[in-house]
Protein backbone atom coordinates (compact mmCIF):
# COMPACT_ATOMS: atom_id res chain seq x y z
CA UNK A 1 0.00 0.00 0.00
CA UNK A 2 1.20 3.51 -0.85
CA UNK A 3 1.96 5.24 2.43
CA UNK A 4 0.51 8.49 1.04
CA UNK A 5 -2.84 6.85 0.36
CA UNK A 6 -5.68 8.19 2.47
CA UNK A 7 -7.94 5.77 4.29
CA UNK A 8 -11.28 6.21 6.03
CA UNK A 9 -11.29 5.39 9.75
CA UNK A 10 -14.12 5.37 12.29
CA UNK A 11 -13.37 5.42 16.01
CA UNK A 12 -15.79 4.33 18.71
CA UNK A 13 -14.87 6.00 21.98
CA UNK A 14 -12.66 9.09 21.92
CA UNK A 15 -11.21 9.35 25.38
CA UNK A 16 -7.53 9.53 26.24
CA UNK A 17 -6.41 7.10 23.52
CA UNK A 18 -9.14 7.57 20.92
CA UNK A 19 -8.69 11.35 20.77
CA UNK A 20 -4.98 10.95 20.15
CA UNK A 21 -5.63 8.40 17.43
CA UNK A 22 -8.12 10.73 15.74
CA UNK A 23 -5.70 13.65 15.79
CA UNK A 24 -2.79 11.54 14.51
CA UNK A 25 -4.84 10.07 11.65
CA UNK A 26 -6.08 13.50 10.56
CA UNK A 27 -2.54 14.86 10.60
CA UNK A 28 -1.56 12.00 8.26
CA UNK A 29 -4.33 12.92 5.83
CA UNK A 30 -6.84 10.18 6.63
CA UNK A 31 -10.60 10.69 6.73
CA UNK A 32 -11.78 10.18 10.32
CA UNK A 33 -15.22 9.84 11.89
CA UNK A 34 -16.08 9.08 15.51
CA UNK A 35 -18.78 8.29 18.02
CA UNK A 36 -18.83 9.66 21.55
CA UNK A 37 -21.50 10.13 24.21
CA UNK A 38 -19.80 13.27 25.51
CA UNK A 39 -21.02 16.52 23.88
CA UNK A 40 -17.94 18.49 24.99
CA UNK A 41 -15.67 15.87 23.45
CA UNK A 42 -17.83 15.85 20.31
CA UNK A 43 -17.24 19.58 19.82
CA UNK A 44 -13.50 19.14 20.37
CA UNK A 45 -13.41 16.43 17.70
CA UNK A 46 -15.28 18.61 15.21
CA UNK A 47 -12.77 21.41 15.81
CA UNK A 48 -9.80 19.20 14.85
CA UNK A 49 -11.43 18.28 11.56
CA UNK A 50 -13.30 14.97 11.81
CA UNK A 51 -15.57 14.34 8.83
CA UNK A 52 -18.47 13.32 11.07
CA UNK A 53 -19.04 13.05 14.80
CA UNK A 54 -22.00 11.12 16.17
CA UNK A 55 -23.19 11.79 19.73
CA UNK A 56 -24.79 8.65 21.13
CA UNK A 57 -24.37 5.78 23.59
CA UNK A 58 -22.57 2.89 21.94
CA UNK A 59 -24.72 0.20 23.54
CA UNK A 60 -27.85 1.52 21.80
CA UNK A 61 -28.63 1.03 18.12
CA UNK A 62 -29.81 4.61 17.66
CA UNK A 63 -26.46 5.59 16.14
CA UNK A 64 -26.58 2.98 13.35
CA UNK A 65 -28.43 5.18 10.81
CA UNK A 66 -26.51 8.29 11.95
CA UNK A 67 -23.14 7.07 10.65
CA UNK A 68 -23.24 8.22 7.04
CA UNK A 69 -19.76 7.42 5.78
CA UNK A 70 -18.23 4.18 4.56
CA UNK A 71 -15.09 3.24 6.47
CA UNK A 72 -12.13 0.98 5.68
CA UNK A 73 -10.97 0.75 9.29
CA UNK A 74 -13.12 0.60 12.42
CA UNK A 75 -11.60 0.96 15.89
CA UNK A 76 -13.39 0.24 19.15
CA UNK A 77 -11.43 1.82 21.99
CA UNK A 78 -14.39 2.73 24.16
CA UNK A 79 -13.95 3.02 27.93
CA UNK A 80 -16.39 2.04 30.67
CA UNK A 81 -17.34 5.68 31.32
CA UNK A 82 -17.86 4.89 35.00
CA UNK A 83 -20.75 2.99 36.51
CA UNK A 84 -18.74 0.08 37.91
CA UNK A 85 -19.41 -3.40 36.56
CA UNK A 86 -22.75 -2.39 35.04
CA UNK A 87 -20.92 0.33 33.14
CA UNK A 88 -18.43 -2.26 31.89
CA UNK A 89 -21.23 -4.47 30.61
CA UNK A 90 -22.93 -1.60 28.80
CA UNK A 91 -19.80 -0.20 27.20
CA UNK A 92 -17.91 -3.38 26.39
CA UNK A 93 -20.40 -6.21 25.93
CA UNK A 94 -23.54 -4.40 24.79
CA UNK A 95 -21.48 -1.86 22.88
CA UNK A 96 -19.52 -4.56 21.05
CA UNK A 97 -22.71 -6.39 20.14
CA UNK A 98 -24.15 -3.17 18.72
CA UNK A 99 -21.04 -2.63 16.56
CA UNK A 100 -21.18 -6.18 15.22
CA UNK A 101 -24.85 -5.78 14.25
CA UNK A 102 -24.01 -2.52 12.45
CA UNK A 103 -20.96 -4.06 10.75
CA UNK A 104 -23.10 -6.68 9.01
CA UNK A 105 -24.33 -3.97 6.66
CA UNK A 106 -20.89 -2.49 5.91
CA UNK A 107 -17.74 -3.60 4.12
CA UNK A 108 -14.99 -3.14 6.68
CA UNK A 109 -11.41 -4.12 5.89
CA UNK A 110 -9.93 -3.91 9.39
CA UNK A 111 -11.56 -4.05 12.80
CA UNK A 112 -9.56 -3.26 15.92
CA UNK A 113 -10.65 -3.73 19.52
CA UNK A 114 -8.61 -2.47 22.45
CA UNK A 115 -8.99 -4.96 25.27
CA UNK A 116 -6.81 -5.27 28.37
CA UNK A 117 -4.23 -7.57 29.93
CA UNK A 118 -6.66 -7.81 32.86
CA UNK A 119 -8.19 -10.76 30.96
CA UNK A 120 -5.26 -12.88 32.23
CA UNK A 121 -5.88 -14.59 35.56
CA UNK A 122 -2.19 -15.34 36.19
CA UNK A 123 -1.00 -13.97 39.51
CA UNK A 124 2.15 -15.94 40.21
CA UNK A 125 4.98 -13.90 38.65
CA UNK A 126 4.72 -15.98 35.48
CA UNK A 127 5.51 -14.57 32.03
CA UNK A 128 2.18 -14.35 30.21
CA UNK A 129 1.83 -14.33 26.43
CA UNK A 130 -1.10 -14.43 24.01
CA UNK A 131 -1.22 -18.25 24.10
CA UNK A 132 -2.03 -18.35 27.80
CA UNK A 133 -5.16 -20.31 28.68
CA UNK A 134 -5.17 -19.00 32.25
CA UNK A 135 -7.90 -16.44 31.62
CA UNK A 136 -10.19 -14.61 34.02
CA UNK A 137 -13.38 -16.55 34.80
CA UNK A 138 -14.49 -14.62 37.88
CA UNK A 139 -18.17 -13.73 37.26
CA UNK A 140 -19.01 -10.02 37.05
CA UNK A 141 -15.37 -8.96 36.95
CA UNK A 142 -13.82 -6.55 34.47
CA UNK A 143 -11.59 -9.31 33.10
CA UNK A 144 -14.44 -11.71 32.32
CA UNK A 145 -16.49 -8.91 30.72
CA UNK A 146 -13.58 -7.93 28.48
CA UNK A 147 -13.14 -11.56 27.49
CA UNK A 148 -16.79 -11.64 26.51
CA UNK A 149 -16.26 -8.60 24.30
CA UNK A 150 -13.23 -10.26 22.72
CA UNK A 151 -15.25 -13.39 22.02
CA UNK A 152 -17.87 -11.27 20.31
CA UNK A 153 -15.20 -10.12 17.84
CA UNK A 154 -13.96 -13.66 17.28
CA UNK A 155 -17.52 -14.89 16.67
CA UNK A 156 -17.99 -12.22 13.99
CA UNK A 157 -14.47 -12.20 12.52
CA UNK A 158 -15.81 -13.26 9.10
CA UNK A 159 -17.26 -9.74 8.76
CA UNK A 160 -13.75 -8.31 8.34
CA UNK A 161 -10.75 -8.93 6.10
CA UNK A 162 -8.52 -8.46 9.14
CA UNK A 163 -9.30 -8.21 12.85
CA UNK A 164 -7.06 -7.33 15.78
CA UNK A 165 -7.58 -7.61 19.51
CA UNK A 166 -5.01 -5.52 21.35
CA UNK A 167 -4.65 -6.35 25.04
CA UNK A 168 -3.28 -3.16 26.57
CA UNK A 169 -1.35 -3.06 29.82
CA UNK A 170 -1.38 0.13 31.94
CA UNK A 171 -1.54 3.12 29.59
CA UNK A 172 0.42 6.18 30.69
CA UNK A 173 1.70 9.38 29.13
CA UNK A 174 1.10 13.14 29.19
CA UNK A 175 -1.88 13.99 31.44
CA UNK A 176 -2.16 10.35 32.50
CA UNK A 177 0.32 9.28 35.17
CA UNK A 178 -1.50 7.74 38.13
CA UNK A 179 1.62 6.62 39.99
CA UNK A 180 3.26 10.04 39.78
CA UNK A 181 -0.02 11.61 40.96
CA UNK A 182 -0.11 9.25 43.95
CA UNK A 183 3.50 10.02 44.86
CA UNK A 184 2.82 13.77 44.77
CA UNK A 185 0.02 13.39 47.31
CA UNK A 186 2.66 12.31 49.86
CA UNK A 187 0.36 9.64 51.22
CA UNK A 188 0.56 5.87 51.38
CA UNK A 189 0.87 4.09 48.05
CA UNK A 190 -1.57 1.22 47.46
CA UNK A 191 -0.42 -2.32 46.71
CA UNK A 192 2.63 -4.47 47.33
CA UNK A 193 5.96 -2.76 46.53
CA UNK A 194 7.36 -6.01 45.10
CA UNK A 195 4.46 -6.55 42.67
CA UNK A 196 5.29 -6.15 39.01
CA UNK A 197 3.86 -3.39 36.85
CA UNK A 198 3.26 -3.73 33.11
CA UNK A 199 2.92 -0.48 31.17
CA UNK A 200 2.70 0.96 27.66
CA UNK A 201 3.31 4.58 26.66
CA UNK A 202 0.44 6.13 24.73
CA UNK A 203 2.64 7.34 21.85
CA UNK A 204 3.77 3.78 21.19
CA UNK A 205 0.13 2.67 20.95
CA UNK A 206 -0.56 5.42 18.41
CA UNK A 207 2.55 4.36 16.46
CA UNK A 208 1.24 0.79 16.28
CA UNK A 209 -2.10 1.95 14.88
CA UNK A 210 -0.26 4.06 12.34
CA UNK A 211 1.76 1.02 11.26
CA UNK A 212 -1.44 -1.02 11.11
CA UNK A 213 -3.23 1.43 8.84
CA UNK A 214 -0.27 1.90 6.49
CA UNK A 215 1.00 -1.68 6.41
CA UNK A 216 -1.98 -3.84 7.28
CA UNK A 217 -0.94 -6.61 4.91
CA UNK A 218 2.16 -7.19 7.05
CA UNK A 219 0.19 -7.77 10.25
CA UNK A 220 -1.80 -10.97 10.75
CA UNK A 221 -5.20 -11.04 12.36
CA UNK A 222 -5.20 -12.11 15.98
CA UNK A 223 -4.54 -11.14 19.58
CA UNK A 224 -1.56 -8.98 20.59
CA UNK A 225 -0.31 -7.84 23.99
CA UNK A 226 0.53 -4.14 23.97
CA UNK A 227 3.09 -3.59 26.69
CA UNK A 228 6.67 -2.34 26.90
CA UNK A 229 9.91 -4.30 27.23
CA UNK A 230 10.29 -4.23 30.99
CA UNK A 231 7.80 -5.60 33.50
CA UNK A 232 9.14 -3.96 36.66
CA UNK A 233 8.59 -4.01 40.40
CA UNK A 234 6.48 -1.08 41.54
CA UNK A 235 9.00 -0.08 44.20
CA UNK A 236 11.71 0.30 41.55
CA UNK A 237 9.53 2.66 39.53
CA UNK A 238 8.76 4.69 42.64
CA UNK A 239 12.44 4.86 43.62
CA UNK A 240 13.45 6.01 40.14
CA UNK A 241 10.73 8.68 40.02
CA UNK A 242 11.58 10.01 43.48
CA UNK A 243 15.28 10.15 42.67
CA UNK A 244 14.57 11.85 39.36
CA UNK A 245 12.37 14.48 41.02
CA UNK A 246 14.54 14.74 44.14
CA UNK A 247 11.69 14.00 46.55
CA UNK A 248 11.19 11.66 49.49
CA UNK A 249 9.97 8.15 48.72
CA UNK A 250 6.51 7.38 50.17
CA UNK A 251 5.63 4.15 51.97
CA UNK A 252 3.34 1.40 50.72
CA UNK A 253 0.09 0.18 52.29
CA UNK A 254 -0.65 -3.32 50.90
CA UNK A 255 -4.13 -3.31 52.48
CA UNK A 256 -5.23 -0.21 50.55
CA UNK A 257 -7.31 -0.91 47.42
CA UNK A 258 -7.70 1.89 44.90
CA UNK A 259 -11.12 3.15 43.80
CA UNK A 260 -10.39 1.88 40.28
CA UNK A 261 -9.96 -1.69 41.47
CA UNK A 262 -12.98 -1.46 43.77
CA UNK A 263 -15.20 -0.28 40.91
CA UNK A 264 -13.95 -3.03 38.62
CA UNK A 265 -14.26 -5.85 41.19
CA UNK A 266 -10.57 -6.60 40.65
CA UNK A 267 -7.32 -6.72 42.56
CA UNK A 268 -3.75 -5.83 41.56
CA UNK A 269 -2.03 -8.80 39.97
CA UNK A 270 1.59 -9.87 40.04
CA UNK A 271 2.72 -11.15 36.66
CA UNK A 272 4.93 -10.23 33.71
CA UNK A 273 3.29 -9.61 30.35
CA UNK A 274 5.26 -10.68 27.27
CA UNK A 275 5.41 -8.32 24.27
CA UNK A 276 7.43 -10.62 21.99
CA UNK A 277 4.65 -10.86 19.39
CA UNK A 278 4.27 -7.06 19.32
CA UNK A 279 8.02 -6.45 19.03
CA UNK A 280 8.15 -8.54 15.86
CA UNK A 281 6.21 -5.75 14.11
CA UNK A 282 6.99 -2.57 16.07
CA UNK A 283 9.98 -0.75 17.54
CA UNK A 284 9.11 1.07 20.76
CA UNK A 285 10.09 4.68 21.27
CA UNK A 286 9.56 4.20 25.02
CA UNK A 287 10.75 0.63 25.73
CA UNK A 288 10.77 1.11 29.53
CA UNK A 289 9.15 3.37 32.12
CA UNK A 290 12.36 5.41 32.31
CA UNK A 291 12.03 6.85 28.81
CA UNK A 292 8.30 7.30 29.28
CA UNK A 293 8.39 9.12 32.60
CA UNK A 294 11.38 11.21 31.52
CA UNK A 295 9.32 12.43 28.59
CA UNK A 296 6.42 13.24 30.93
CA UNK A 297 8.69 15.17 33.25
CA UNK A 298 10.29 17.04 30.34
CA UNK A 299 6.83 18.31 29.47
CA UNK A 300 5.88 19.51 32.94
Amino acid sequence: MNQNQSRSIFIFGCGYLGSRLAKAFIERGHLVGALTRNSVKANELREIGLCEVVECSLESEDWHPLVKGNYDVVINCVSSAGGGIDGYKRSYLEGQNSIMKWAKNHRIEQFVYTSSTSVYASNDLSLVDENSTDLCNLPNSSGSILLGAEQCVLDHSSLFKKYYIFRLSGIYGPDRHYLWDQIQRNGMLPGQPSHFMNMIYVEDIVALFDTLVLNHNLISSGIYNLTDDEPVEKQKVVEWICKNRNIMKPKFDPSFLTTRHSNRNSKPKNRKISNRKLRAILDLKYPTFRQGYQNIFNGL
